[in-house]
């Protein structure tokens, strides 16, 4: 190898560290930032429904879908494709996936069940928009899906397994969310809290 060849070498190692380093310091954090800040905002208007509307805050689906948020505020900036892949095989042997949609489906009034609803799916799809189509698995799953994308069909599959998978994940997450769980105790013994920017 000649000299000019080396530092070359040299020159494209220390652009690929530096990039690597941008992406650590700043792009992640602002990633996680700006998720957290999703799921503060979906927080805080479902907590202006229920005052708006009379209900109770101890409404079962609304307590799930606030721990849930809860707990994706909490450990957000951890989330990524292989915790995510390990978190819903686990519920899948527990056989509890279900039981987010069970409390939204229980409750009464069919305007009150859309609107939990709802925010169960934008949960579910902003979970999914910070896994794969953000960071580097963006990288990879964006072109995969605009190809996937151009066919209909499958298209509308695609959207339906996301949001059945992301749904199953957001019930995870209320166990980190809530204090009481054995999740909330093993963090808060852990000392491990909300990171700030």
């Amino acid at each position: 190898m000649t000299e000019t060849m080396l530092f070359q070498l040299f020159q494209s190692v220390l652009a690929i560290g530096f990039a690597i380093a941008l992406y650590m310091i700043f792009y992640r954090r602002t990633r996680a930032d700006s998720f957290r800040e999703d799921m503060f905002a979906i927080r805080d208007e479902m907590f202006d429904y229920l005052w708006q509307n009379n209900l109770s805050f101890e409404t079962p689906s609304y307590m799930l879908l606030r721990d849930s948020l809860n707990g994706a505020i909490r450990v957000g900036d951890q989330l990524n494709v292989l915790v995510f892949v390990q978190t819903i095989r686990k519920l899948a042997a527990r056989g509890e996936s279900g039981r987010l949609s069970e409390s939204i489906s229980e409750v009464e009034d069919p305007v009150h069940r859309a609107y939990f609803e709802k925010v169960g799916e934008r949960i579910a799809l902003r979970i999914m928009k910070y896994l794969f189509l953000e960071g580097f698995a963006g990288l990879l799953f964006n072109p995969i899906l605009a190809i996937a994308g151009s066919l209909e069909y499958i298209s509308k599959l695609k959207e339906r397994w996301a949001l059945r998978t992301a749904q199953k994940c957001t019930y995870e997450l209320a166990a980190f969310g809530r204090n009481d769980s054995p999740e909330g105790r093993a963090m808060g013994r852990s000392g491990l809290r909300l990171r700030r920017s």
